[in-house]
């Protein structure tokens, strides 16, 4: 058992002691199979009613998860104990500083998987880091005119940009990344939440950056159909189902703490999604960041501090650079699979014509693979 849960016990000893009806609470335990009846024997050994709540409480603290099984088994019984049991312990992280410690871990935890992705699905156990082959978009803002491919690399914004304040707003609150369907909007947003998760720039971004946020919920527009506040979104979408926080500590949190809710694919869950609605039009946290995704022409810019439009210069040559980085992390296994597909070819000729040019190629083919052929293209 978790030592806060021990102290809240601890605190309320003499109240159990003096309150609890040992058989009711006992006989649940057995019957939920969380006690032996080997175990019901050694709690009614004792001699005094303190005594047999002490060796319940002990054979609990042994028990990882002793206190959620101990305040069920009072949920019908004990009302007015069970009540104030889990009112002190959700108490534990309404302290401040504790409480977001856990809840940034807990993020952590759940955007850690976005850091690395798969190219082949086949092969789960390959994974690539995002940061090395991230590809550069281009961010323009849409209050410029100028055409993107004519810009100079120094007018053109960066992901460490994207909180930056302009003429046109000193503290933007609403961000709207615009782009066409497939050019990469979720894997820039994918890269923002995994630079996050990376913990404090040390001011090297030179600008209000995503290091300056205490908390990231990374969300899909559709997470917010059929739920009423935020902090049900953020159970149900981000956090684990035991986890200690509740939704009332999560609204203060959200209240008091700087906090940026990216939210992708708007267009893909725009349909009767009120809450979201609320939430770009501010009448739910106003004073949160949020930075969206959608394809053009699908929200209202009146809504927007600031809109970014996203597009990709084939003929940069950093993108050139950036796409020669993820084929060289893949070159080996296209060789593999450029082999094999060249291998069945082969296969065929042999069991086909019987003729001796198969058993050539198979020979060569194996020589390439095996790094001791090499053509010049």
């Amino acid at each position: 058992m978790e030592k806060h849960h021990q102290d809240v016990l601890e605190r309320n000893r003499s109240i159990l002691c003096s309150d609890l009806d040992l058989s009711l609470v006992v006989d649940h335990l057995i019957q939920e199979e969380f006690l032996s009846p080997e175990e019901k024997e050694r709690i009614y050994a004792g001699r005094s009613r303190s005594e047999k709540t002490g060796e319940l409480l002990s054979m609990l603290y042994a028990h990882e998860d002793g206190f959620g099984a101990f305040v069920e088994s009072l949920k019908s019984t004990h009302r007015h104990i069970y009540e104030m049991l889990i009112s002190e312990s959700e108490t534990h992280l309404t302290d401040d500083t504790e409480a977001v410690e856990v809840l940034k871990t807990e993020l952590k935890q759940e955007n850690i998987l976005l850091s690395k992705f798969r190219p082949m699905p086949w092969l789960p156990q390959h994974q690539l880091r995002l940061a090395n082959v991230y590809t550069k978009l281009q961010l323009v803002s849409s209050v410029s005119f100028q055409d993107p491919q004519q810009m100079d690399r120094d007018q053109q914004l960066s992901l460490d940009n994207l909180f930056a304040p302009h003429e046109l707003s000193r503290d933007p609150k609403r961000i709207l990344v615009e782009g066409e369907a497939g050019i990469g909007k979720t894997t820039l947003l994918q890269m923002l939440v995994s630079k996050w998760n990376e913990g404090s720039c040390g001011g090297e971004c030179g600008a209000p950056c995503v290091h300056c946020f205490d908390l990231l919920f990374n969300l899909h527009a559709k997470d917010f159909i059929g739920h009423t506040s935020i902090p049900d979104v953020i159970k149900s979408c981000l956090l684990a189902r035991d986890s200690e926080i509740s939704a009332e500590t999560l609204d203060a949190i959200l209240q008091t703490h700087k906090v940026v809710l990216v939210v992708d694919a708007y267009d893909e869950g725009n349909m009767e999604n009120k809450l979201l609605y609320d939430v770009i039009e501010r009448r739910v946290l106003k004073d949160a960041t949020v930075i969206l995704s959608c394809r053009p022409a699908f929200l209202k810019s009146r809504f927007f501090d600031s809109i970014f439009v996203v597009h990709v210069n084939y003929n940069d040559g950093g993108l050139q650079e950036d796409l020669g980085v993820c084929w060289c992390s893949l070159g080996d296994w296209w060789l593999w699979l450029t082999g094999l597909c060249l291998l069945c070819v082969c296969l065929c000729l042999c069991s086909v014509s019987a003729s001796w040019i198969g058993n050539v190629c198979i020979y060569m083919l194996g020589l390439w693979m095996s790094g001791s052929l090499q053509f010049s293209m």
